[in-house]
């Protein structure tokens, strides 16, 4: 399970924190660990200071670090074309968030089963690679509680297309979604599970329905040999070629293992993501222990004990303790690497936590080239690769220009072109960052990573130029590109919140306003430019006035008590279905915390329930006003805007 935090909040702590990041939250990995980030500037790195290698001290027992298993290692190629897809779970209606909240209780675990499942099984495709923000997903699922979508228990046609899903792969840069829904069941009949194959631009291209029966019968493993069954047919044919002879050649993949060898471990397996999910380590450790009684040969379930023990790690305790999980959490993936050879982020995880705990770098990058065996230039490999060997003396360029030699132009996707952005902007070269971001754009025009990504660097690259202040001519046009670099950093940071606008929204806001008010020094002069200004400094505090806003605040002072009003009128008159309305929604929402009028904001939740519009600051109010907003009932046709 993979998460992302914006290279401005991961780039801002030392450069040991942000690998530890990249690594833990890279693409297709089941972590579901939350790191809280602050907002800083990226650090330069400086040339001169070279730490001592973490290899001359090595650490940890040895008897851990031995030649990690090869047996059954599958020597893979590099796939002609790569599609990015996203796994979706549709909401049901009653107004549940959780799209498993209507299933009988015995029948969660098959649902998390299947989940899992496809999650593992995209993983093993070279060609295919999914979200890297699961929290994106987890938060634009309710949008589609209220669309018209393919659902399980309804019929579903191929090629049929719909816009709730074209939006949706537009929104994460998707070539395809795979949607997941559950029909709940009918008196004593059990439910029923669809996943639907989603083509941009296409259509439904596949989609399949499988029972979810209880647990263990008539066989140990009867509901895990179904749920196999549908993962391989709604995954099959993804990137296959057609030989003039009608001969359909699939993309070639290591061998996808079991999730687990009976349907009772599907249970564990739930519990142990959900705690994890909550931060609830020992609750995960007691599923995990449960899980480890019946399932002593599945890869899988190694990944999620390294999972556990890695969160152990590092809860606290002594240093003994804090030892003795560390190294349980190694052994756990070794040993799963005997009966999962081919798991490239178990042996990845490993790896990099070898070296992170213990400074083993000659075995962890022992142990990445064999998984890079198995996926030649997966670029999460890449970046763990270059990070540990390019540690020792913090050099950023040279890690980037390793990359670059590894014969990247086959990859056409932009996510080797994101590693090279991040990895110039984490040592302060902006510039080359630029070029690497834009490249990326070029070949994924709606990756919202990419976006912010960009726009973020490009503040920081305006921000330094306006400071170097040159006399003459080289210092106008210093000036010059500084201007020119603020205008693509809000164009940049624009267009990820048209694409997303309710993932870290209050975050982006800030930088948005930072680009488009040339860092506080001077107000946009064009109608649209002005409008956005005050619509995202709404959305990030109510136009509220800081320690951080003074500059601004000096600006608009002529202006701001009417601006104040308008932008409550505007707010307050958006609709569902306007162009703004998920932004002014939430602006809504920060004007009646500021002007304390609880009964709007209670009306403000409500509609952003109705709407399925989940940014963080709904899910933290809703922890206060959930209940209010349950019993809340709007007056006539609704509430008077």
């Amino acid at each position: 399970m993979a998460m992302h935090t914006s290279p401005g909040r991961r780039l801002a702590r030392t450069l040991f924190a942000f690998v530890l990041f990249a690594a833990i939250f890279g693409a297709g990995c089941a972590t579901v660990a939350v790191v809280a980030a602050q907002e800083a500037r990226p650090p330069a790195t400086d040339p001169e200071k070279k730490p001592e290698p973490d290899e001359s001290k090595p650490r940890g027992p040895d008897e851990v670090y031995q030649p990690l298993p090869a047996d059954g290692l599958f020597t893979g190629t590099v796939p002609e074309r790569t599609y990015k897809a996203v796994i979706l779970r549709a909401p049901t209606f009653d107004g549940d968030d959780d799209p498993e909240a209507g299933l009988p209780v015995w029948a969660k675990p098959g649902a998390a089963g299947l989940r899992m499942m496809l999650e593992q099984q995209l993983e093993y495709l070279p060609q295919v690679f999914h979200e890297r923000s699961l929290i994106r997903a987890e938060r634009y699922q309710p949008q589609l509680r209220l669309k018209e979508i393919p659902r399980a228990g309804g019929e579903i046609k191929t090629a049929q297309k719909f816009e709730s899903l074209e939006h949706a792969a537009t929104t994460f840069g998707a070539e395809y979604v795979f949607l997941v829904s559950y029909a709940r069941p009918v008196e004593d009949q059990p439910p029923v599970a669809a996943i639907v194959r989603y083509r941009r631009g296409h259509g439904v291209e596949q989609h399949v329905t499988v029972t979810l029966e209880r647990a263990g019968k008539p066989e140990a493993d009867s509901l895990l040999v179904a749920l196999e069954g549908a993962v391989a047919a709604i995954t099959s044919g993804i990137g296959a070629v057609t030989k003039a002879d009608g001969t359909i050649v699939q993309v070639p993949h290591a061998p996808v293992p079991r999730l687990a060898s009976q349907d009772k471990s599907l249970k564990s397996l739930m519990e142990i993501r959900a705690a994890l999910e909550r931060g609830q380590t020992t609750d995960a450790w007691i599923a995990w222990e449960d899980l480890a009684k019946r399932e002593t040969a599945i890869g899988r379930a190694a990944l999620w004990g390294h999972e556990v023990f890695f969160a152990l790690a590092g809860s606290g305790g002594t240093p003994e303790e804090m030892e003795k999980m560390q190294t349980r959490c190694l052994q756990v993936a070794i040993d799963g690497l005997r009966h999962a050879p081919n798991d490239t982020m178990l042996r990845g995880k490993l790896c990099w936590n070898g070296f992170l705990w213990h400074g083993r770098r000659d075995w962890a990058l022992a142990g990445i080239k064999q998984a890079l065996q198995v996926q030649p230039l997966n670029p999460q490999l890449l970046e763990w690769y270059t990070l540990i060997a390019n540690y020792t003396d913090l050099d950023r360029t040279s890690q980037a220009r390793w990359i670059e030699s590894q014969d990247i132009a086959r990859l056409k996707d932009g996510r080797v072109e994101l590693i090279l952005g991040n990895t110039y902007f984490g040592s302060g070269q902006y510039a080359p960052g630029i070029e690497w971001y834009r490249k990326g754009i070029a070949l994924a025009p709606d990756e919202h990573e990419l976006h912010q990504s960009l726009g973020q660097c490009a503040v920081y690259e305006a921000e330094r130029l306006m400071k170097t202040d040159l006399p003459g001519d080289e210092g106008k046009a210093q000036r010059q590109l500084a201007e020119e670099m603020f205008f693509l950093a809000a164009d940049s940071i624009w267009r990820a919140l048209e694409l997303d606008p309710i993932h870290d929204i209050e975050y982006y806001a800030d930088y948005y306003i930072r680009a488009i008010t040339f860092n506080y020094t001077r107000l946009p002069t064009g109608t649209t430019d002005l409008d956005r200004l005050f619509l995202m400094w709404a959305v990030r505090d109510g136009l509220q006035t800081s320690s951080r806003s003074f500059k601004l605040d000096r600006l608009v002072e002529k202006l701001i008590d009417q601006q104040r009003l308008t932008s409550r009128k505007l707010a307050r008159e958006s609709k569902p279905g306007d162009a703004d309305f998920a932004f002014q929604v939430q602006a809504r929402l920060v004007f009646s915390n500021v002007d304390r009028d609880p009964d709007e904001t209670v009306h403000c939740l409500w509609l952003m329930q109705q709407q399925g519009l989940r940014p963080l600051r709904y899910t933290g109010w809703m922890r206060t006003f959930g209940p209010l907003v349950k019993e809340y009932k709007p007056e006539g046709e609704g509430k008077k805007e």
